[in-house]
């Protein structure tokens, strides 16, 4: 198929509102490569469909749109509306060009005219914020389900929704007013701005920085609503719950189950949820040691849960995702800070992951990692060799602080990351394997204190 055959497809799908994104984009492409197509939709049968859809209304109505549209033009482009008509060859369409009159071919030209400036011109709705940061495979989906999974750096997003798809997603989400929201983990946000930013956190968990704002940014959860004006704090969810630590300023929460409202001052958290009663607390002071707790299901997990006649009660198996460079992992993993406790690394601290493979691979350790102050610090890793794993026998790793290093795929921000864990806040801990499936399973995760004498 030639390109001008492939530009009479796409616009026919397109007066017909069957083209979809990547059809729309084509189309633009041609257009913006010769304006003479324009002549050739005219003279098609697209136009032919056009111009019979025209043909149902009243000649009367007909008229009004013609002056209408060609008063709405510069004079410049009324000029190549008549051009428009004029190249039609007399030749093509013999038995409808004599049956059309001339305010009618015009009002063809002037809705094709319409129509390939704002192909040309409307991308899409106005950016209201940027990706200034991220690490991790992460996606948005906006205008008409257009998908972008390519993100980097500086891309402007219009309203949608913005994922991050695995354990070890982080983005960082630039508003036009300064505002900084960072996405982590597993995590879904859809956001929009129509004189007031509204965000909708349907998974995960999410930080923030907000500058004063003059209507109050809101954010809804399956269970609850936050009102900011401007402050510091993160925020989870899940099915049911929703945690609120506020580091700086206030924030108002509103739990939907029965519509009951308290405010959040600093250094204060609460838990929105149906069985537990609304009041903030102080935010509990950092620990040292942590210990997943797998008996509990797949809550604040990443992975395929089952339950297990082990001493854990509970196995994660690995699941598969792709990566920003198109490679596919399996892996695994749990929250372990965000809206809890935080999770703070000693430098004798070591980490303990006991799980089963069923094949020989390599196992990457993990931990995602932030400051106190939620802003992104790195994701640190240790890789070991499938020689020190047996198929289809249980291993467990104790693994300290020293031997891990910053994730290689952090390379281009290690002048701006810390150069060791310690003293970080962890956020998530993850083990996985790499392109080959290797039935990888977790019963458990632990962050331990060096033992005393």
């Amino acid at each position: 198929m030639n390109e001008q055959d492939r530009f009479e497809e796409l616009w026919n799908d397109y007066v017909e509102g069957e083209l979809n994104e990547a059809g729309m984009a084509e189309l633009k492409e041609l257009l913006a490569e010769d304006g003479a197509r324009m002549a050739g939709a005219i003279d098609s049968f697209q136009t032919h469909r056009l111009l019979g859809l025209c043909a149902q209304d009243s000649e009367e109505r007909h008229e009004d749109f013609v002056r209408q549209t060609m008063d709405a033009l510069p004079a410049e482009d009324e000029a190549f509306v008549q051009d428009v008509i004029q190249s039609i060859p007399p030749t093509r369409n013999r038995r409808l060009v004599p049956l059309i009159p001339n305010w009618l071919l015009s009002a063809a030209a002037a809705v094709a005219l319409t129509v390939g400036v704002s192909l040309l011109t409307d991308d899409a709705s106005p950016t209201i914020a940027t990706i200034s940061d991220l690490s991790g495979p992460a996606l948005w989906t906006g205008d008409e389900g257009r998908v972008i999974r390519d993100l980097k750096a500086g891309t402007p997003l219009s309203g949608g929704t913005l994922e991050g798809t695995a354990p070890n997603s982080w983005v960082k989400l630039t508003f036009n007013d300064g505002s900084v929201v960072t996405l982590s983990g597993d995590s879904m946000l859809t956001f929009s701005e129509l004189g007031q930013k509204e965000l909708h956190l349907k998974r995960g968990g999410l930080s923030a920085d907000v500058e004063p704002q003059a209507k109050p940014m809101l954010i809804h959860t399956r269970s609850a609503t936050l009102t900011v004006l401007g402050t510091r704090f993160d925020v989870e969810t899940e099915l049911a719950t929703t945690a609120l630590n506020v580091s700086e300023g206030r924030v108002g929460i509103q739990r939907i189950s029965d519509g009951r409202s308290v405010e959040v001052a600093a250094n204060h958290r609460v838990v929105a949820a149906a069985d537990v009663e609304l009041t903030p607390v102080r935010l509990p002071e950092q620990v040292h040691s942590w210990q997943s707790d797998m008996s509990r299901g797949p809550k604040t997990m990443y992975g395929k849960w089952a339950p297990d006649q082990g001493e854990d009660g509970g196995r994660l198996w690995a699941i598969p995702y792709v990566t920003e460079n198109e490679k596919t992992i399996f892996t695994t993993g749990a929250s372990v800070s965000r809206s809890r406790t935080p999770v703070v690394l000693k430098p004798d601290s070591k980490v303990r992951v006991r799980g089963r493979l069923k094949k020989h691979s390599h196992v990457f350790v993990g931990m995602t990692l932030r400051h106190r102050n939620g802003d992104f610090a790195g994701r640190f890793q240790v890789v070991l060799p499938k020689e020190e794993f047996s198929p289809n026998e249980e291993f467990e790793l104790t693994l300290p602080l020293p031997r891990f290093g910053l994730d290689p795929s952090l390379n281009h921000q290690r002048a701006k990351l810390p150069v060791k864990p310690d003293g970080l806040m962890v956020e998530s801990i993850w083990s996985h394997s790499l392109y080959n499936q290797a039935w990888l399973s977790v019963s458990h995760f632990g962050i331990e204190e060096a033992a005393t004498e």
